[in-house]
């Protein structure tokens, strides 16, 4: 899944053309052929590759979505701006961390996954969205 923070561009991929910018995500899938132009410069985004037991609790027994570009609502933003938050906090902790110092440190772990880090225990309650 990739989360558009900044700017905007056009992904082609499936065949069909879609402009990508931060009111947009797209989900693509391992193996497929993408192509990307930049009309308007740079971007920024967030790309988050899930497991395939993660994919199922969240999509099911879908192995391609029908839409592969999704608009962002509000909950997804804030959830990305508090993942990226968080994430930077995280990372400022370990850097100040001293190698040897703060081993047993578990904010210093380098495995935390998105939801260890969102605070989110089970990924169940996320809605899923069809068509």
């Amino acid at each position: 899944m990739v989360l558009v923070r900044r700017g905007r561009f056009r992904r082609r991929a499936t065949g069909a053309d879609a402009d990508i910018d931060a009111t947009m995500a797209y989900i693509g899938v391992p193996g497929e052929e993408e192509r990307f132009a930049h009309p308007a410069g740079g971007d920024d985004c967030t790309s988050i590759s899930l497991t395939p037991a993660l994919w199922q609790v969240m999509a099911g027994d879908v192995e391609r979505l029908a839409a592969q570009s999704v608009y962002v609502d509000t909950r997804l933003d804030l959830t990305h701006r508090r993942l990226l938050a968080t994430a930077r906090t995280h990372r400022q902790h370990c850097d100040a961390c001293s190698p040897l110092g703060h081993l047993d440190d578990p904010r210093c772990s380098t495995t935390s996954s998105p939801g260890e880090l969102l605070g989110v225990d089970n990924p169940t309650h996320l809605n899923r969205t069809s068509g």
